[in-house]
């Protein structure tokens, strides 16, 4: 897996397409956010399964289709 530096933290090239996909003009707020989150738990890479921590404690994760079932 290869890590790419940007700004203060590394961030893995998985989440930085995750970032690609976030409207332009919110990009740069949401990488502000997670690296602030990141920091304040003492991490030094950001990967997915950190993104998706955060993300679900800030409540923004993705429904998932198995909530369909009866």
């Amino acid at each position: 897996m290869q890590f790419l530096d940007t700004q203060s933290m590394k961030w893995s090239e998985e989440v930085l397409k995750i970032l690609d996909r976030i409207p332009i003009f919110a990009r740069a707020m949401a990488r502000k956010s997670i690296e602030k989150r990141a920091k304040e738990i003492g991490a030094n890479m950001i990967e997915e399964s950190l993104v998706q921590a955060i993300s679900n404690k800030m409540g923004m994760r993705k429904e998932s289709s198995d909530n369909d079932k009866s």
